[in-house]
């Protein structure tokens, strides 16, 4: 066992100016002497050459220890401590329970999205931790972080926190623009992608007030603003957003524009960092009114429980129903994201053995989907796909769940001992194109080892009638009278 080799084996893996201090210590050698045996040192010896840390350390460890405990903790408090813009990355994930939408997640780091001089490209930064599996790809839509670096996880929080945001957002949008402070319909919200100076956002908007807007130029300045919510807002939690800032403020072209945190707690350290660096800090309850966040944390919690909810406890998902209706207008899109739990309650009314929301299914080969309904009755396995969509789905969208989603969730099913004949639901509240509605015509009549059924708003409306489910009927009409986005469901 060479020198580095015992000091790696006694200590655990750690960086290469750590190592090389160790190595100063226990030999009695100059650091310039520890460096050149560090570099020379050979397997079972290891290097993390995907990660760069501060003074251009590198993570050694020995082939024994890789993707061990003792490797992830070392690899965690490394990049904690000296890989700032990494760790904005893993504070993301560890903020939204260890899952995140792969549409969101350039916005909560601290990496440009775009081309930026002297920074590594938020995608070149991803592919690394998905190389070195400190993230892994969750399912066509999400990312979520290796266990070994957060304690809690938890999809359906995850998802819940998303469509929180989403609402402060479109709320915040909404409120902008009725003041006149962003250009109306000109906004970009969380799912849009939205960006400035190469940087991703919660949001951004065209702004024609002053000092924002040049009339040298001609030109408008920009508001741009992210969310933080669920938890208390710490420096350490915020350090994308103050990241960002810092890099854009370096530019010599960038155009005015006006930095906005939307937060619902923050503590007094995280508090005086925002007004050093001159952000307008937004707290929900005091922006929209006192009780603005406790129907976001009802989301929240019904999305984290939901599958407890619709079979114990539905009317708790009626009555945040009722409060959006009541909400003059606020939290514009939630009820298209609670469509599908709303599905589920249908069936829970009209009786069934088994029923749970978010389904996280599998393969060998380690592929993920999500199956928004899994539900039992009458001896059939009912898996029901749920979209509340202003546009009608396209015979895209359904050749992809024809072709791949149910192939997948059949193998599934018959992997996990679900052997009842099963029966594969589209429902759409915006209805189907007709090139979709030929392909599930088609697909309905010629299979023959499992079902296809397929459902637009009225035929949802006429079975839950038929059915004497009042409350499905009156949240269909009340809230599903315009499909709601494109995001949603």
């Amino acid at each position: 066992m060479n020198k580095v080799e015992k000091l790696l084996n006694n200590c655990g893996p750690m960086l290469s100016g750590d190592l090389a201090r160790k190595y100063e210590t226990a030999y009695g050698t100059s650091n310039e002497a520890a460096r050149k045996a560090i570099s020379r040192a050979k397997a079972p010896v290891k290097r993390l050459y995907k990660f760069r840390f501060d003074k251009n350390q590198l993570f050694y460890y020995l082939e024994s220890q890789y993707k061990s405990e003792r490797y992830y903790s070392a690899l965690f408090d490394s990049i904690k401590q000296h890989s700032k813009v990494i760790y904005t990355f893993i504070q993301a994930f560890i903020s939204q329970n260890g899952y995140i939408s792969k549409a969101l997640l350039p916005a909560f780091t601290g990496a440009p999205a775009g081309k930026v001089k002297g920074h590594k490209k938020y995608s070149n930064i991803l592919q690394d931790l998905i190389d070195t599996e400190v993230v892994l790809e969750f399912s066509d839509e999400r990312y979520s972080l290796n266990h070994a670096f957060c304690d809690t996880v938890n999809l359906n929080h995850s998802i819940g926190l998303e469509i929180a945001k989403k609402a402060i957002i479109s709320d915040f949008n909404r409120w902008a623009s009725e003041i006149i402070l962003v250009a109306f319909e000109k906004g970009e919200e969380l799912f849009d992608a939205p960006t400035f100076a190469q940087f991703q956002w919660a949001y951004t908007a065209p702004s024609y007030v002053q000092p924002l807007y040049s009339f040298k130029s001609e030109q408008p300045g920009f508001v741009i603003a992210d969310v933080f919510f669920g938890e208390m807002a710490t420096t350490e939690s915020l350090s994308f957003f103050i990241e960002k800032l810092n890099i854009i403020r370096s530019f010599k072209n960038v155009k005015p524009f006006l930095p906005i945190l939307l937060v619902d707690k923050i503590d007094h350290d995280a508090l005086i960092l925002l007004k050093k660096n001159k952000v307008t800090v937004a707290i929900l309850n005091n922006f929209f009114d006192k009780k603005y966040t406790s129907l976001l944390n009802d989301l929240v919690n019904i999305f984290t429980n939901a599958t407890s909810i619709i079979n114990k406890n539905p009317d708790e998902l009626y009555r945040l129903f009722d409060n959006i209706e009541k909400s003059e207008g606020r939290y514009n899109n939630m009820s298209g994201d609670m469509f599908e739990l709303l599905v589920g309650t249908y069936y829970f009314h009209i009786g069934c053995s088994y029923l749970k929301s978010k389904i996280n299914i599998y393969n060998d080969s380690g592929k993920h989907k999500e199956l928004d309904l899994l539900i039992k009755r009458d001896g059939m396995t009912i898996v029901a796909e749920c979209k509340a969509t202003r546009s009608k789905i396209d015979d895209k969208i359904i050749l992809k769940w024809l072709n791949d989603t149910i192939p997948f969730t059949r193998e599934w099913l018959q992997e996990n001992n679900h052997t009842e004949k099963a029966e594969f639901q589209f429902w759409s509240v915006g209805g189907f194109t007709p090139e979709a509605l030929e392909l599930l015509k088609k697909a309905e009549a010629e299979t023959k080892k499992y079902s296809i059924k397929y459902f637009d708003k009225q035929q949802m409306i006429d079975m839950a009638r038929d059915k004497n489910d009042i409350n499905f009927v009156r949240i269909m009409k009340t809230h599903f009278s315009n499909p709601l986005s494109d995001v949603c469901g």
